[in-house]
């Protein structure tokens, strides 16, 4: 199968008029050869393919459309997540409730799109961050379906009466629920196929024009290439390789063929627009189809990507008007693993700043080890000869260190009050069971493991910045919780991110494995490095193949440095350019639109991170989160900012433009109306707090 693309053929080819009488009528003949003594004439009406010029209908986001030749266009391939258009099916995400709508019209300036309520004659106007395209909460995790249909793709249509037996806008893959698709393939005694498949292959056949009268006398089929009338067509035949009695019936025409054909447009009531192999176009329900993939749709010349809405802003139907038309056209090694002294504290070097220390408790990460009374870091004693039986066991001996407290950057006034409420790093007696990891087996440390954990607590206690909280547990050595703040002038700007750790028995020789804790209520990533169902994509956690020198080494690599790049590497101030592939359009036009674009769904996604530390509190950062936004006023400074930056949104781009160096210098129309909605809920928080 293969779609209208592949029937223009290419500069070069060869072609001939199927029909003689128009190549007369455009004034095309035919030159003929001959000897003036011979009767032998050679005639010559073969063309060749020199320039083509092709238009294409352009569907834009508003509804309109327009005929345009393809040479003005360029394929935008870094259109957001949320982009679709008229026709389309998409979820809308609500505080409380989700609801499927037929888009009418987007407009692309104000990011707000026109929606119509499955259902209902109801039309309203809704912001394009809370639309999900996908509809990826209600699709099966199997994959067996899709949420809606693309221009472009193929379905089999059902009889008139009945459905596919989802609900819409869901529509089922051919071959993935059916029962017969796990039959085992088999033959008859007379070499033909059985079950499903025998009666496909009659079908094909039939279709095709032939019909296979004689039996094999080996039982066994091949496939030859057939001439005259049957030229071009591979049809089975028997393994001799002789016709035989391999007779053409009549030659099945495309009109009987009902129940197959291409999506070709989408309708805004939520009908599909299908045509069928003789051109016929019909219009049904969504229920009515379901969706036909070949084995190798990954090679289907594009026909895919011509229909995706989610590639261009402009949604190219798939329908071409050639110059010529295509029906009269005929074809013819580390050795530093263990090299980490430089992260060891150096007491002839500590100077004045031991008038700061303080002693924490290193957790012995047997579950049943009861905690430190003196608060000081248990650490294995340096006992070479102990054996690996002991150490299923607590120790009988322990070891106070004790580790740097380096002053914080927060005012004199505050720090007495921030050394109560805000310590960076703590070692706490209990694991919290919201952890991600809390269910994992623990992990029964070694005396490396838990050497190698003292060095990575004491560059956490000392080197810290005031905008990261970590926190480890004694009942648990291979799990951490951090709390990173967003920095400023960035879109995380003040928003809590909260990351999860666990270290395997292998580590250092593996990094932390990250699980980060993302409140996006399934609205898209906050970050092109910080997934949805948790996973944290960056070089020094295994998790991107980067440059070596930015991967994990046990010897260089530490928790402190994994922090510290998320913070500074990953909440960055223009996160689109995050993505590698797009960092080439950094100083673009497109690239610029499309980072104000992420920025602005980024920046309005981490207000809602504010309202979800404060209304569902973390185990063991519940009073830090409480005085960072309560008693330091930082959630009263949220709202205080984010309505500054609406207001400077509506004044018009004259004034927002003078603050172009913000990570946020103004907002589009439905950006304004999300961010409206979570400062109200933000706002009664305070309220209630006061």
């Amino acid at each position: 199968m293969r779609g209208r693309g592949p029937v223009v053929g290419t500069i070069g080819e060869r072609v001939l008029f199927k029909d003689p009488a128009k190549a007369f009528n455009l004034g095309i003949l035919p030159v003929i050869y001959s000897e003036s003594d011979s009767k032998n004439q050679i005639t010559v009406d073969a063309l060749m393919i020199t320039n083509t010029r092709t238009r294409v209908e352009v569907l834009w986001q508003d509804g309109s459309r327009e005929w345009i030749p393809a040479t003005d266009l360029v394929p935008n391939l870094s259109a957001d997540d949320y982009e679709c258009w008229p026709g389309d099916f998409v979820l809308w995400k609500g505080e409380e409730e989700k609801k499927v709508a037929i888009v009418q019209s987007v407009s692309f300036k104000d990011r707000i799109a026109s929606v119509r309520w499955l259902g209902t004659e109801g039309v309203e106007a809704v912001p394009m961050l809370e639309l999900d395209p996908l509809g990826s909460s209600m699709v099966d995790e199997r994959q067996l379906s899709v949420f809606g249909l693309r221009r472009g793709e193929h379905v089999l249509l059902h009889k008139s009466g009945t459905t596919n037996g989802l609900s819409p806008p869901l529509v089922p893959k051919v071959g993935e629920l059916e029962e017969w698709v796990h039959e085992v393939p088999s033959r008859a005694a007379d070499g033909t196929m059985e079950g499903w498949r025998g009666e496909l292959t009659n079908v094909a056949v039939k279709g095709l024009g032939f019909d296979i009268s004689r039996k094999s006398p080996t039982g066994t089929l091949s496939s030859v290439q057939m001439s005259g009338d049957l030229i071009g067509q591979i049809v089975d035949v028997l393994a001799t390789g002789e016709p035989g009695r391999l007779a053409a019936s009549s030659t099945g025409e495309p009109s009987g063929i009902d129940w197959f054909g291409e999506v070709v447009d989408l309708t805004l009531n939520g009908d599909v627009v299908v045509e069928l192999p003789s051109s016929e176009r019909v219009v049904v329900p969504i229920e009515r189809c379901s969706l036909y993939r070949d084995s190798d749709d990954d090679q289907w010349d594009g026909d895919e990507a011509l229909g995706d809405p989610l590639e261009s802003t402009g949604s190219v139907e798939g329908e071409m008007d050639y110059a010529l038309n295509a029906d009269v056209w005929e074809d013819v090694d580390d050795d530093e693993q263990n090299d980490w002294s430089y992260m060891e504290t150096d007491e002839e070097s500590s100077g004045d700043s031991k008038r700061n220390s303080a002693k924490i408790t290193m957790p012995g990460a047997w579950p049943s080890s009861p905690p430190s009374r003196n608060g000081a870091l248990l650490l294995l004693p340096d006992d070479t000869n102990r054996s690996s039986e002991d150490l299923g066991s607590p120790p009988k001996a322990s070891l106070s260190i004790e580790l740097e407290q380096v002053p914080t950057s927060l005012k004199e006034d505050e720090q007495e009050e921030s050394g109560t409420h805000w310590t960076r790093f703590e070692v706490l007696p209990q694991s919290p069971v919201d952890h991600a990891f809390y269910s994992v087996e623990p992990v029964q440390p070694s005396k490396n493991f838990m050497s190698r954990l003292a060095k990575e607590y004491r560059a956490l206690e000392s080197s810290l910045p005031d905008s990261i909280l970590v926190r480890a547990y004694e009942d648990r050595a291979d799990l951490l919780r951090s709390l990173i703040i967003g920095p400023s002038n960035t879109p995380y700007e003040d928003a809590p991110f909260v990351i999860d750790w666990r270290l395997d028995s292998s580590f250092p020789q593996t990094p932390p494995i990250a699980h980060f804790l993302s409140w996006t209520n399934g609205n898209g990533r906050v970050n092109p490095n910080l997934y949805e169902e948790g996973k944290v994509c960056l070089s020094i956690l295994g998790t991107w193949a980067g440059d070596k020198n930015e991967s994990w080494n046990p010897a260089r690599s530490s928790l402190l440095q994994a922090l510290v790049s998320i913070q500074g590497l990953v909440l960055v101030k223009e996160p689109y350019f995050c993505e590698p592939s797009f960092e080439k359009m950094r100083g673009t036009e497109e690239g610029t639109i499309n980072s104000r674009l992420y920025s602005e769904k980024a920046y309005v996604l981490s207000r809602g991170f504010v309202r979800r530390a404060l209304e569902i509190p973390l185990q063991n950062l519940e009073d830090e989160i409480g005085w960072f936004y309560y008693k330091r006023g930082n959630l009263e400074k949220v709202i205080k900012d984010s309505n500054a930056l609406i207001t400077r949104s509506l004044q018009g781009e004259s004034n927002a433009d003078t603050m172009d160096d913000a990570a946020i210098s103004r907002l589009s129309a439905g950006g304004i109306l999300s961010l409206k909605r979570m400062l109200n809920k933000l706002q009664q928080i305070l309220d209630a707090r006061e």
